[in-house]
């Protein structure tokens, strides 16, 4: 009887993480990227002059991980190694990114660029005010400042569905 307990306890485990949803966050005015699975795990990078430092939360436990001086020392002691052949075609990549693609749904864009010359930044606001859309904001400013957020949703069971068919196919 215990045994039927841990199992289907397992299988609701399984199934909640099969179906959380992945919540991925880039922002660069912040440089920061993360990826949220649901409220079970999230994983956090920062990027800083220093390199970038990682923060990873699972459950109740969370990494830290700072990598400030630790890029350095492996670029130093690296051993010259032999290439070796690529075994994976360049197509099967392509059709796993797809299909991962195909996968995601963006909640939001957002843009607010500046080229530094005056002249292209009047030229590109005519041209981005098309790409203007529900959840899609592109802004030309004369500020010297770049920004760009991006916000993108989807579900493990998505991806999995997926890449499955992209290999059916």
């Amino acid at each position: 009887m215990a045994l039927l307990f841990i199992i289907l306890g397992l299988l609701f485990i399984l199934i909640l993480i099969i179906t959380a949803r992945i919540r991925i966050y880039i922002n660069t005015d912040e440089r920061l990227a993360s990826v949220h699975l649901g409220r079970i795990a999230s994983a956090n990078m920062n990027l800083t002059s220093g390199g970038p430092s990682f923060s990873i939360r699972a459950l109740f436990a969370r990494f830290r991980i700072n990598t400030k001086g630790f890029m350095n020392k492996a670029k130093e002691n690296a051993k010259p190694h032999r290439k070796r052949k690529k075994s994976r075609s360049i197509r099967r990549g392509l059709i796993l990114f797809r299909a991962l693609w195909k996968a995601l749904k963006v909640k939001r864009i957002y843009g607010d660029f500046d080229t530094g010359d005056y002249p292209t930044n009047a030229v590109l606001i005519p041209l981005l005010i098309p790409l203007n859309i529900k959840n899609t904001t592109l802004r030309i400013n004369f500020e010297d400042r770049n920004y760009f957020e991006c916000i993108a949703e989807t579900r493990i069971i998505r991806i999995l569905w997926n890449v499955l068919l992209s290999y059916i196919n």
